[in-house]
């Protein structure tokens, strides 16, 4: 990962939140206002569709979806301790939720980031981005129930994470080149976030870009122990259903 690149798109404004959320709302509301209508007119045929689009769409927009989200995981009881979920679980989340709309099993659903699927896409993905970005996710399944107002339930969580996963072919790994590929394609798609490149490298940027090669690393071992037993310990006491 170069730290020129994806430094800018992880720093955080003055609330810590960092660059790399609202990029992400801006890639992702584009898309549902492009599909809008398209996706209005085509009932949920697929298991995998009727998940994603499940019973009610939020009405909260996608950047306060997410702030909602990054904020309420560093401060509600449930998450038991301050967890902090940083840039970096944006950028995962965009490539995982790119990587799940180009997939077989999305194709083949007909799924299309639109409104009635947005939030509970974006869920999923920054479920998963916080889980192998290096901040575990601890009993805050009910924050997504908070930041969508109550559209989304708690007990939706498992069912779209295992959905997700699988549609996905479990593959969680990104290597540096797909991360920063990520960073520049947002900031070339969102011209107004896009900063000029540093002239050097400070050390705090050089030692974030350690942190996330290690971070990397770790989703790449957790990919293949989820690949080896095809669900994790969660899923099976859970009893997560596949979405046929």
């Amino acid at each position: 990962m170069s730290a020129a690149v994806a430094g800018p798109v992880l720093r955080e404004d003055d609330r810590g939140i960092p660059r790399s959320l609202p990029l992400l709302a801006t890639l992702v509301d584009a898309e549902a206002r492009r599909y809008a209508a398209t996706a209005a007119s085509r009932p949920a045929e697929t298991g995998l569709l009727r998940a994603f689009r499940g019973g009610a769409a939020p009405k909260v927009p996608i950047r306060a979806f997410l702030e909602r989200i990054h904020l309420l995981t560093r401060s509600m009881p449930s998450t038991r301790s301050m967890v902090r979920i940083d840039g970096t679980c944006f950028v995962l989340a965009g490539i995982y939720l790119t990587r799940f709309v180009r997939s077989p099993a999305g194709r083949e659903a007909g799924i299309l980031v639109e409104p009635a699927t947005a939030h509970r896409l974006l869920a999923a993905a920054v479920f998963l981005g916080a889980k192998f970005g290096g901040h575990p996710p601890r009993r805050w399944t009910a924050v997504f129930e908070a930041s969508s107002e109550g559209a989304i339930r708690a007990g939706e969580m498992p069912d779209l994470e295992g959905c997700f996963l699988r549609a996905i072919g479990f593959r969680l790994f990104v290597d540096s080149d797909g991360f920063d590929g990520f960073c520049k394609d947002a900031s070339r798609r969102c011209p107004r976030w896009r900063r000029r490149r540093p002239a050097s490298v400070s050390g705090a940027c050089l030692q974030g870009s350690q942190t996330i090669l290690i971070v990397l690393v770790l989703a790449k071992l957790f990919e293949a122990l989820l690949a080896a037993f095809h669900c994790s310990a969660v899923y099976l006491s859970a009893g997560v259903r596949c979405c046929e």
